[in-house]
């Protein structure tokens, strides 16, 4: 028989990512974004902000010509599936994460277009799952399914941006890098 060690220990990675999204929050139903993110072994740490895509190149403005002041941000702790062992390439190569958040949800400026009170905001949480696969070297695709919530009773109808599923796709520069966690034979 072959004794097994531990592997070598976690490098800490770091990673920035845009994205674009889709949320029946905005009133142009899409959103887009940014988040940072770093990852030692089986956690990670993420913080993200995004916005309605209403006035950008990606949708036009609302009906009234106005953006609507839409936005949406996340402190997250994940659990990065890659790194429990389980001897599947699969995970090594699409970099899974399952994740809980807390954030807030809000519509800024003069809320037009959007039928909410401006300069609102409400505390959220939520929770979702994402993953990523590598493109060339550092560049890699991530995709985000989230389930986001208010903290308090608020009635769905009263602030719709807080309630809700979002997906987001985007490209993430991957830096530094995380060595596998799982158990290798001894040399």
């Amino acid at each position: 028989t072959v004794p097994l060690q531990p592997a070598a220990a976690q490098a800490q990675t770091f990673l920035l990512a845009g994205h674009v999204g889709r949320s029946a929050a905005a009133p142009s139903g899409a959103m887009v974004g940014v988040g940072a993110e770093m990852r030692e072994g089986l956690w990670g740490l993420r913080v993200g902000v995004a916005m309605d895509a209403a006035g950008t190149a990606l949708t036009p403005l609302t009906p009234d010509g106005s953006a609507s002041g839409v936005w949406a941000s996340d402190l997250d702790v994940g659990l990065n599936l890659a790194h429990v062992q389980s001897g599947a390439a699969f995970l090594d190569r699409t970099d899974p994460s399952l994740f809980l958040g807390a954030g807030g949800a809000g519509v800024s400026g003069d809320g037009s277009g959007v039928d909410r009170r401006a300069g609102s905001f409400v505390p959220t949480w939520s929770v979702g799952a994402r993953g990523g696969y590598p493109l060339t070297g550092s560049l890699g695709i991530e995709l985000e399914a989230r389930r986001r919530q208010t903290f308090r009773d608020v009635a769905v109808e009263e602030f719709p941006v807080a309630h809700g599923w979002e997906y987001r796709i985007g490209l993430a520069l991957r830096l530094g890098g995380a060595t596998s966690s799982r158990v290798l034979p001894a040399t």
